[in-house]
């Protein structure tokens, strides 16, 4: 009874901690006026919230029994379906860490021109 209770506090604590560190660093990304880190950060909460959404708002399961009525689309059969829906959250995950180190790769480029002026 504890262990089952211990179980589902940690699986809702782990993502609700999960997003609210993810806006603390959206916060200070934009603080700091760092947009390759703000970028980053809210494609992370996108991505963050379209896994909750799917897993636990029942949409994933509502959209499998409407295209288990009406067919998925454009002909694919319904574990292609379920696949192309699973890559969304890892491609919105690829263009915030590319965002990133564009974004570092800036800052360090900046930071190396400032460097060598303050040397001459």
């Amino acid at each position: 009874m504890l262990l089952g209770f211990i179980s589902v506090l940690i699986s809702v604590l782990i993502p609700v901690a999960t997003v609210v560190l993810l806006i603390v660093g959206l916060i200070i990304s934009r603080k700091f006026a760092f947009t390759g880190g703000f970028y980053f950060f809210l494609l992370l909460i996108i991505s963050e919230l379209y896994q909750f959404i799917m897993k636990t708002g029942g949409i994933g399961i509502r959209m499998v029994d409407y295209f288990q009525e009406h067919g998925p689309p454009m002909g694919m059969t319904m574990g292609e379906f379920v696949v192309w829906t699973s890559f969304i959250p890892r491609v919105l995950e690829l263009i915030a860490f590319t965002f990133l180190v564009v974004g570092l790769f800036k800052l360090w480029k900046t930071s190396a021109s400032k460097t060598k002026e303050m040397s001459h």
